[in-house]
């Protein structure tokens, strides 16, 4: 059962049993529709993690990619089922990535990498931050400027972690630590990939491509 079907049936029974109004019950089910569609996210992403045994790469990229879409924004499927499928799929690929890189990069390497990544998404958010969607079509100037602050700070932080990270990392050469600075790294990208233009493209091909596929099924 979808989150929102989940979300709408306990919202009825809460209100009925609590005797709230028809608004009170709408803004209860939004409420239990976002706790419950977190769970379903989170429950996903470990069952995904461990299946493919990207569990720790594809938590950080997960994770990170959320914050950093709070506030840039990005694109949306036209159900939730289908921006969480999509949203997963896109992960994994990226965690996929994220461990040859792992494998594959040198410390030197790395570095270019984090200054690669670093600026290439200041330069994206200064160009896109934020976007909007059909359900969030962010016309409103006051809100548009709030949440590109936010966004920048969030990537102030971001980019003092990760070179933080790279600092460690060149010390003590930990592998560890080198995914979890790439991993983050990985994170940042999917966010910045997803509000680009290309990101755009193929997050909306994917849910055209999906609703054929649920009308030949059913």
């Amino acid at each position: 059962m979808s989150a929102e079907k989940v979300s709408i049936h306990l919202a009825n029974i809460l209100g009925k049993n609590l005797e709230k109004s028809d608004e009170e019950i709408a803004v209860l089910n939004y409420g239990l529709f976002v706790i419950i569609q977190a769970v379903y996210s989170i429950i996903l992403i470990l069952v995904v993690g461990l299946v493919t045994g990207l569990l720790k790469e594809l938590v950080i990229i997960s994770t990170f990619s959320a914050m950093m879409k709070r506030y840039a924004g990005g694109p949306h499927a036209s159900t939730p089922n289908r921006c969480l499928s999509i949203g997963i799929l896109i992960a994994t690929a990226f965690a996929f990535l994220c461990r040859y890189f792992i494998e594959k990069l040198s410390i030197h390497h790395v570095m270019i990498f984090i200054l690669v990544v670093i600026i290439t998404s200041y330069y994206v958010l200064y160009l896109r931050c934020p976007v909007g969607s059909k359900e969030k079509p962010l016309k409103k100037e006051s809100i548009r400027t709030r949440l590109r602050k936010k966004a920048f700070k969030l990537m102030n932080v971001y980019s003092f972690i990760v070179l933080s990270l790279c600092l460690i990392y060149s010390i003590y050469n930990n592998y560890l630590i080198k995914s979890i600075l790439i991993s983050i790294l990985f994170g940042i990208i999917l966010q910045i990939f997803t509000i680009s233009k290309t990101g755009e493209n193929i997050v909306m091909g994917l849910d055209k491509y999906l609703d054929k596929l649920y009308k030949v099924l059913h």
